[in-house]
């Protein structure tokens, strides 16, 4: 299940288990585009954040999801 699935699960309640496994990606992301947006400008920042985008929403949660949990 990914995050609305969770939230909703758990009575629309944000526990200690899904902020867990939330913060490491959050902050590693929001890192990776930090340091390109200084060493190449803001649209390469933008572009780490749309491939971010591509993988995290579209790949795992359309494909990779389903696939290994039905």
């Amino acid at each position: 299940m990914q995050g609305a699935a969770l939230t909703l699960g758990s009575g629309g309640a944000i526990t200690p288990l899904m902020l867990a496994a939330y913060l490491p990606t959050a902050v590693a992301n929001t890192a990776a585009a930090v340091v390109v947006f200084r060493r190449y400008g803001f649209v390469a920042s933008l572009l780490v954040r749309q491939g971010e985008y591509l993988v995290w929403h579209i790949l795992y949660g359309n494909v990779l999801h389903p696939a290994l949990f039905g």
